[in-house]
């Protein structure tokens, strides 16, 4: 079975407050032989709480998701021979909606040599707010076009083997933010890693998942206004241009 790595910043305790979190997190976690996650000790006592008793903890302060990134990949890389990366919070509506999807994509990255992509459906990716759909498209031809092949990074989740992960471990330079999706696939490309692809439902919109009381309050039209903000807008589109900055070098 492969170990299941995931990072997880909530200071609002949001997660926790999911009907039966703490059933899904027991449900997702079965699937792995051990689960570590990077939380932040910024997030809730609660939502640590509901984590610590089925994932080793690795507690960071300050930092963006791509240094708590390689920090987990660090941490990790003896652990195992195989690794599924899974965005906490897709891990839980994966678990919640397609469980079954879920338990056959971990055991089929316990089988694999090297990275996998994890590729959203099109009914998957076209579940996402357009903010998100039209940036992580030109993401996704940037790197597909960089990789020779059609492959979804934007998915939230990816697959690798241990010598996969020393390499990430290994990375230098700047990986802040989500420029470390850049440095991962310039490493498996360089490297001259085997690239395998799946395919996942589970992969949808997950966002509306810890809003419902927002939503029931607001009305789906009105809640989902914010996502197609300026603000919105600008954080999509930077996270693109990070990415492109690590890739653009090597075409």
């Amino acid at each position: 079975m492969a170990v299941l790595l995931s990072t997880l910043h909530d200071p609002d305790g949001k997660f926790a407050r999911i009907k039966n979190a703490e059933k899904l997190v027991e449900g997702a976690t079965a699937n792995y032989t051990k689960s570590v996650i990077n939380i932040t000790k910024a997030t809730s006592s609660r939502t640590k709480k509901l984590v610590s008793k089925r994932f080793e903890c690795i507690y960071s302060g300050t930092g963006t998701m791509g240094e708590h990134m390689i920090s987990l990949m660090k941490h990790s890389r003896a652990k195992s021979n195989t690794f599924h990366y899974c965005d906490f919070d897709r891990l839980l509506h994966w678990q919640l909606h397609y469980p079954k999807e879920l338990r056959r994509t971990a055991g089929a990255i316990s089988k694999s040599k090297g990275f996998v992509f994890i590729n959203r459906t099109r009914r998957a990716f076209e579940s996402h707010p357009e903010t998100q759909k039209d940036t992580e498209t030109v993401m996704n031809m940037l790197v597909s076009a960089y990789m020779g092949r059609r492959v979804d990074i934007g998915s939230g989740t990816f697959g690798f083997d241990r010598k996969a992960c020393r390499k990430f471990a290994g990375i230098r330079g700047d990986v802040s933010e989500l420029r470390f999706l850049g440095h991962f696939v310039a490493c498996v490309k360089k490297s001259g890693m085997h690239v395998k692809c799946m395919n996942s439902e589970g992969m949808e919109w997950e966002t509306p998942d810890v809003h419902r009381k927002e939503i029931s309050r607001l009305g789906y039209g009105r809640w989902l206004s914010q996502f197609q903000s300026q603000k919105e807008w600008a954080r999509r589109v930077e996270s693109l241009r990070q990415v492109a900055e690590i890739l653009m070098d090597d075409f």
